[in-house]
């Protein structure tokens, strides 16, 4: 974890500032006993800025018996994550679970804009063009796209990791492991432009920034070596922001960060968005206290 900018740590703080009474986890701490979920944790007793929490002893209790749960468990959305949500599922209806773990194995993120498209509040025009698969047909696709060159994302991939880009006339079917990968037109402007991140709770707009990456690069996500900066959506951004706002309300997604390139959505991190500290300091607004007030109402 990194304290300066996690947004884990920036709620945890935020959290111990209202005096709420606040435990960590790991995933291997989850237990099940016959038919009740059980978890060994340790309460948080302080959390610093610019350092790691504090913590106290640890202790096992029954996953019912909290307030409320967040899953901030980072991707990849391998076996371990499955096994995690899997096993939340069976307190889904106990305790109120951020982002619902039901969800979570439903929804996956790269697809999150598909599926508003497939579910009528979104146009295939919000989004980028988006290819999977076979290698054979892909040059049709980009052709037929009027794509030159191309961005592939690891069909897993989290935080920035292992995007590449290509050039359509000089692609190789043997370049990648098309069934790990997910293929877009790659849009030179990021470059300079960057990428938005929008956040939402509830399907509420909330606020975000411009990603912009690091020098010679096109990766924007901050992990990556992307800076934040202030944003004003255009109006045909807005309007994408608010269609996705509408169809992550339909789905009860709780807490949610969308990436668009100019107005078009790429992907909806619904796993462990980020972004807290980076608005904080760009606009001074503290997304926690809202973040809390969303979770306690």
């Amino acid at each position: 974890l990194n304290p300066e900018g996690d947004t884990s740590l920036f709620i945890l703080r935020s959290a111990l500032k209202r005096k709420l009474s606040v435990s960590w986890a790991v995933s291997s701490g989850v237990q099940l006993v016959n038919t009740d979920l059980f978890v060994e944790s340790r309460a948080c007793l302080s959390a610093a800025e610019h350092n790691l929490p504090t913590l106290g002893e640890s202790e096992v209790k029954a996953v019912s018996d909290f307030d409320a749960v967040l899953i901030r468990k980072d991707p990849p959305f391998n076996s371990s994550y499955i096994k995690l949500c899997w096993l939340l599922c069976l307190a889904e209806k106990k305790v109120r679970i951020l982002n619902a773990p039901s969800l979570l194995l439903r929804y996956h993120e790269k697809l999150v804009p598909l599926e508003g498209v497939a579910q009528g509040f979104l146009s295939a025009s919000d989004l980028l063009p988006t290819y999977y698969r076979n290698p054979r047909e892909f040059l049709d696709w980009a052709k037929k796209e009027k794509i030159k060159d191309y961005i592939a994302k690891p069909f897993f991939g989290f935080g920035g990791r292992a995007i590449k880009k290509g050039q359509v006339s000089t692609f190789l079917e043997d370049a990648f492991d098309h069934a790990k990968n997910i293929f877009q037109p790659y849009h030179a402007a990021i470059e300079k432009e960057g990428d938005i991140r929008a956040l939402y709770f509830g399907g509420e707009y909330v606020g975000g920034f411009v990603r912009r990456p690091a020098a010679g690069g096109f990766v924007a996500n901050l992990a990556q070596g992307g800076r934040a900066e202030k944003v004003n959506l255009s109006a045909s951004q807005q309007k994408v922001v608010e269609k996705l706002g509408k169809f992550l309300k339909h789905l009860k997604i709780d807490f949610a960060g969308a990436d668009l390139i100019g107005d078009k959505l790429t992907e909806v991190n619904i796993t462990s968005p980020t972004g807290f500290a980076s608005l904080k300091k760009i606009t001074g607004e503290d997304l926690g206290d809202r973040f809390l007030d969303y979770l306690q109402r």
